[in-house]
Formats: structure tokens, sequence, C-alpha cells
């Protein structure tokens, strides 16, 4: 089976907050990426948020990083993952 590869657009929630926390958050591109891989690649796997529609994918935590969450949608006939939010925790 060839590797399923999902179109991800990020809404102007998401980069706001992308914005507020880049200062703060060392590293929070490379994290980004990492969760953007998997969101692309096997959203499925991602927990749904109860009695929505709404996933999340988390990443761990390091020394001097949080963890940061990412809250997304799988859309357009499951081609499309809308990433609408992110925190740290």
């Amino acid at each position: 089976m060839p590797l399923r590869i999902r179109t991800v657009r990020y809404q102007p929630r998401f980069e706001h907050h992308r914005l507020e926390l880049r200062a703060r958050v060392p590293r929070l591109e490379q994290i980004l990426d990492g969760l953007e891989w998997l969101i692309a690649r096997s959203p499925e796997h991602c927990p749904i948020v109860w009695g929505t529609m709404l996933r999340y994918a988390m990443s761990d935590a390091f020394p001097g990083a949080p963890q940061v969450v990412v809250i997304f949608t799988i859309e357009d006939g499951d081609q499309v993952c809308h990433v609408r939010d992110l925190w740290t925790r």
C-alpha cells in the first residue's frame, strides 16, 4: 500500500497562537514540523475529542520545552487536515 499523505492547512487561530508562542517555546518550529508529519501521514491514529469531530496530536515535553498540543479536523473526503489551534501544557 502506498504512503498516503494528506494536505495540511493552517487556520488563522493556529497562526495567531504560533506567533505568540514562538518567543517563549524553544524549538517550536521543529516540534510543529514533527506534529505536521504525524497529521499528514496518519491523522486517524490521533485521539478524538469526545463528542466532536476534533482530533489532537501532542509532542513530548523535553527539558526546557513544554508539551505542545495541536487540534485539527480531517475533512474534504479524508484528504485535507485543517489545523485549528495549539497550546502548551
